[in-house]
């Protein structure tokens, strides 16, 4: 199913209970050709890989690829971000899967899914089309002559050094596709060793069976459409009519990442060019859509926003909540309100140039923003208002402080590279790390709220959760949560610390998450402040 077409394979899906008496101690199900070896739901094994040890060490980690530069709207501060200021503002490698470890003849690996009986003939593969990509002709024909009037933000992409080397965070298609098939494999490290028969619940591993394979074929559709007709994403050289850069800068800086004020500035999304204007020059391009989804948030009073007016999606794939957003729109549909669905495609609104900034937006550099975000917490709205009780926050929990955003620009490339075989969960998994951090929060709502990122350790599983260790991306987000047990923990610290990549943090800086102070790297205002918040 990963690979596009079934192929004749048995699995055995494992799912993560410590052993123990029980009703449903050691049970099997047998369902079709699908065995069920009952466990403890969630998670399957992971991936040899070294692993920090015990907590409170200081050690970089500059192994992993995957960062993507980010880049802001265009003021002088380290994100455009602040909603009120003065003048305005599937890698599974090693991972959970939601059904647990998928195994093959007896090494563990993810390629296919058998239906039905094992066939002595030669193997029939059924090809699967990827749908078309939103900004191709056949996508966009019925749009193009709507004067929809919304402003989209495009995705950037990754600079180039002066000497051409590959764009860093993109992986090499032999990657991707090794990613997307899943390669799962044994674990050898002691931390997470294998597992035997435990209690379980029948229904509940059930049901973590039935929801593994809805979300397996989810992964084989097309995820996520681009919000504009422009597709020049797509096309070689097209870099320049795709995205719009700052005054005077090239169209690096209207990409996502540190790709402002030399590296300093933040900018977490897209700024996508228009291709229609009216008589006056005003863009006139419809936003639509990335994903299907629900209507989160709109914002229709400019001046509340350096997003001037702004939309927010809810979408749900591959069991993620993740968020789109559309910015700078000239209008947003006037009948569309909060928890209205829409599909993938569906003009949500026109591309304009609004924001609250002193220096505004030329009209020959209008475009819509585009984000893809995870939400930190859901109490951010109280969390704002004990940490400011000054300021302002007129959106609640969507204003911009409380998204951490994807590199669109890289997730829409990798998708249109392997089609079929991508997985967004994969590509959330395989971010860069910056930095390791321990919190001390057992109920941590992130870890509620995106499970898939949680790897699995018997130490916690068996002696009860403590709080998380997390690899943080140079953004800030949570790629990889490790739950501990009270004994391995050496610190009686709430938040620490653990390790820094130094290499990707002199990349990435704008983030300001992490500070050196002679040979010892320390948490910055931000860091902390950041923490402060997933843990609120």
């Amino acid at each position: 199913m990963l690979e596009g077409h079934y192929a004749d394979s048995i699995f055995s899906v494992q799912s993560l209970f410590v052993s123990g008496p029980g009703p449903g101690a050691g049970r099997r199900l047998q369902i079709g050709p699908i065995e069920v070896q009952q466990e403890r739901p969630g998670f399957a094994a992971p991936v040899s890989r070294s692993q920090p040890g015990r907590l409170g060490q200081q050690s970089a980690s500059p192994d992993r690829t995957g960062t993507a530069l980010r880049a802001e709207c265009g003021e002088e501060s380290v994100s455009d971000r602040v909603q009120h200021r003065e003048g305005g503002r599937c890698r599974y490698d090693g991972w959970l899967f939601d059904l647990g470890a998928i195994r093959q003849g007896g090494s563990v690996a993810a390629r296919a899914v058998h239906h039905g009986p094992q066939r002595q003939t030669r193997r029939h593969r059924c090809r699967v089309r990827p749908s078309a990509v939103a900004g191709g002709a056949g996508h966009h024909s019925t749009y193009r002559r709507r004067p929809a009037g919304v402003h989209p933000r495009c995705h950037a992409p990754r600079v180039r050094t002066h000497c051409q080397r590959t764009e860093p965070g993109r992986r090499t298609r032999a990657q991707r596709t090794h990613v997307a098939m899943g390669d799962f494999r044994p674990v050898t490290s002691d931390l997470w060793p294998e597992r035997g028969h435990a209690n379980c619940n029948v229904s509940g591993v059930l049901s973590h069976l039935l929801s593994a394979f809805l979300i397996l074929p989810a992964a084989t559709a097309q995820s996520f459409l681009l919000p504009t007709a422009n597709h020049a994403l797509f096309e070689a050289g097209g870099q320049e009519r795709y995205f719009v850069g700052t005054v005077g800068k090239p169209w690096t800086s209207g990409t996502f990442g540190c790709v402002r004020s030399e590296g300093w500035q933040l900018h977490e999304g897209l700024d996508i060019r228009c291709l229609q204007r009216d008589r006056r020059g005003e863009p006139i391009d419809p936003v639509m859509a990335t994903a299907a989804g629900t209507v989160a948030y709109i914002n229709r009073r400019p001046s509340l926003s350096n997003y001037g007016n702004y939309l927010i999606l809810r979408h749900q794939i591959e069991g993620v909540e993740i968020y789109s957003l559309y910015a700078h729109l000239k209008e947003i549909r006037p009948a569309l309100k909060q928890g209205d669905v829409v599909k993938a495609g569906e003009v949500v609104a026109t591309m304009g140039r609004t924001c609250n900034t002193r220096e505004g937006i030329s009209r020959d550099r209008a475009h819509v923003h585009f984000e893809l975000d995870l939400i930190v917490n859901e109490r951010f709205a109280d969390w704002y208002r004990q940490t400011f009780p000054t300021q302002r926050n007129d959106h609640g929990a969507w204003n911009g402080q409380n998204l951490l955003g994807l590199d669109p620009r890289l997730l829409l490339l990798e998708q249109n590279d392997l089609g079929a075989k991508f997985s967004l969960v994969g590509f959330i998994r395989h971010q860069t790390e910056l930095c390791r951090v321990w919190v001390r929060d057992a109920n941590l709502s992130w870890a509620r709220r995106y499970p898939m990122l949680v790897r699995p350790n018997p130490a916690a599983q068996k002696e009860g959760i403590a709080g998380y260790e997390m690899a943080l991306n140079f953004n800030g987000l949570p790629y990889e949560l490790i739950p501990r047990a009270a004994a391995e923990i050496k610190t009686k610290a709430r938040l620490q610390l653990l390790s820094v990549n130094a290499v990707e943090q002199r990349k990435n800086p704008a983030r300001r998450l992490v500070i050196q102070k002679g040979n010892r790297w320390e948490l910055a205002t931000h860091g902390l402040q950041l923490l402060e918040l997933l843990t609120f």
